[in-house]
């Protein structure tokens, strides 16, 4: 890493810190909703995103509001150097994320038990954080692009939309869970269940790390080409 991307990764991390304040409510709401309607293992991934995205959108949001970016152009930083910058901070962020939403599981498999909570101990397992990490990545991927290219604002709107459909798909699949409980005999849905589960093991995990840091990589380079022909 250059000193010029070194310093643009502080600078991300540095002019967060006055909504540092927005995380204990964030966390609040994505620990506590999750509880409220009896689903303790969408902790996790909702935790991860909605701080990946505050983290994410902030650091855009502060740079468009300072004008930050013209600034940054009339020094030795150039437009390769601020793109590069904003993509390892991302990453960086997600990296710091992971021992957080492993103490997340641990933590809620022995304390909402021994608060009397009562929650499938079975759901909170430490394989899930890798595969919100890959989600993540992916979504990332998929939303840095826009807003280089469209600014916060608009980047913000769609990164909503797109977590609200997956949110709304994960209900889906709950729902369709329920149907098929009902609808097949006892046996065959026991088999569905387990090929299912059998697939969400640590052997995938390369794989889905690798399949959405390729991605990761792919949308730093279509970033660099919406930022290069951008207008300050």
């Amino acid at each position: 890493m250059s000193p010029i991307v070194r310093a643009l990764v502080k600078k991300d991390f540095t002019t967060h810190r006055p909504f540092l304040g927005r995380y204990p409510i964030t966390i609040g709401l994505m620990v506590g909703v999750p509880l409220a309607v009896d689903k303790a293992e969408i902790m996790a991934p909702l935790l991860g995103f909605q701080l990946m995205m505050t983290f994410m959108m902030m650091t855009f949001y502060v740079d468009e509001q300072n004008k930050s970016y013209r600034f940054l152009l009339s020094t030795p930083a150039t437009r390769s150097s601020v793109v590069t910058a904003r993509y390892i901070s991302v990453a960086l962020f997600m990296l710091a994320l992971l021992p957080v939403l492993l103490a997340l599981q641990l933590g809620a498999s022995v304390a909402l038990p021994a608060f009397g909570i009562d929650v499938d101990v079975s759901q909170l397992r430490a394989v899930t954080v890798p595969y919100v990490i890959a989600g993540m990545l992916l979504f990332m991927s998929l939303m840095m692009p826009q807003t280089f290219r469209t600014g916060v604002m608009e980047g913000a709107l769609g990164m909503r939309l797109l977590f609200l459909f997956v949110l709304v798909g994960f209900f889906a699949l709950e729902w369709v869970n329920r149907k098929l409980a009902e609808l097949l005999a006892p046996d065959t849905y026991a088999r569905l269940v387990e090929t299912v589960t059998s697939l969400d093991s640590w052997a995938l995990v390369p794989v889905a790390l690798a399949i959405t840091s390729g991605a990761y990589i792919i949308s730093h380079r279509i970033s660099l080409k919406f930022f290069l022909s951008k207008e300050i």
